[in-house]
């Protein structure tokens, strides 16, 4: 039977311009987070999609806050992310025949349901690999759609953001193999609240110039320092840990040619040893079986990277 798995992401807070949005406050407190989710789960913020034939509506529903000491030793949030289908393009069945048509639901038929568990004391979040949701990036552009009409609607001037957490060795093989780094492209976001050795002097600085985002475009034809000291090595090791927008750009010398790779795209799958349609029962339960599945979860979640963040 196949095992429960799931996409590690971590949770970013990203700032908007003042000038153009109206909302005073920023998003900066673990209760500012669990305020947002909570607000998000509204008919108010659902976000619409079409496809080519068919009519989506992406929403959030069933938050549940767990406080400190219940799933795990920091507070948990577990909710649904759900893809339901409202419009549908085809043969329908009429009073005495059938015809091309659209046939229209409401309420809609639910597509797909994944259970997205977020780690509040490490900003990692745990995204349930249900295909129908998890097969694009779609999911993504609807939560960010939902998070930024819930947050910019109740006076918020940020929003929060899901960003794909590579896994643990991904970005440093692909440095590893260059011979030499002739350019590093890549786009930080501000560590909160995890931050390890390697990027402690980063973090620091980036927090001491209120910077929230850093866009990098490092060169030099003589070879970027790959030193553990140094800012590349730093900005990789942030990066790795998930605190970046989108992908990371590497180009030099590589087994004595010119090559460039793009790393960082995809999120870590991990799994528990649970069977995957048994979890999902457990989750979408309610009392004694769905905490036992969120501290299963929230006990691998813990897992990743740990090594790396003493």
């Amino acid at each position: 039977m196949p095992k429960f798995s799931y996409l590690v992401n971590r949770l970013n807070i990203v700032d908007l311009d003042l000038l153009e949005h109206s909302g005073s406050k920023r998003i900066r407190t673990d209760e500012d987070i669990i305020k947002i989710l909570g607000l998000s789960a509204q008919e108010l913020y659902d976000s619409p999609q079409k496809a080519k034939k068919n009519k989506y509506v992406w929403s959030i529903r069933d938050v549940k806050h767990f406080p400190s000491g219940v799933a795990a030793m920091s507070e948990i949030v577990l909710f649904k992310l759900i893809k339901s289908l409202t419009e549908k393009e085809g043969v329908i069945v009429t009073r005495n025949t059938t015809e091309e048509g659209i046939s229209r639901t409401h309420p809609p038929s639910a597509d797909a349901i994944a259970h997205i568990i977020v780690h509040m004391g490490r900003h990692l979040v745990a995204i349930e690999n249900v295909h129908q949701i998890t097969n694009s990036d779609a999911w993504k552009t609807n939560f960010y759609n939902i998070s930024n009409k819930a947050s910019t609607n109740n006076g918020y001037c940020s929003y929060l953001d899901f960003e794909d957490k590579p896994s643990a060795d991904e970005i440093f093989k692909e440095f590893s193999l260059f011979e030499k780094i002739t350019r590093l492209k890549i786009a930080l976001r501000l560590p909160n609240p995890e931050w390890n050795m390697a990027t402690k002097a980063l973090y620091e600085k980036l927090k001491k110039g209120n910077i929230r985002e850093y866009m990098q475009d490092m060169k030099s034809p003589t070879g970027l320092s790959k030193e553990i000291t140094e800012l590349p090595y730093a900005s990789l090791a942030m990066a790795q840990l998930g605190y970046k927008d989108g992908t990371v750009t590497l180009e030099g010398v590589k087994d004595g040619k010119l090559d460039k790779k793009i790393t960082g795209a995809k999120a870590e799958i991990r799994h528990i040893d649970m069977e995957k349609s048994l979890t999902s029962s457990m989750l979408n339960s309610t009392g004694n079986s769905q905490l036992r599945a969120v501290q299963a979860i929230c006990e691998n979640l813990e897992q990743v990277d740990n090594e790396n963040n003493k």
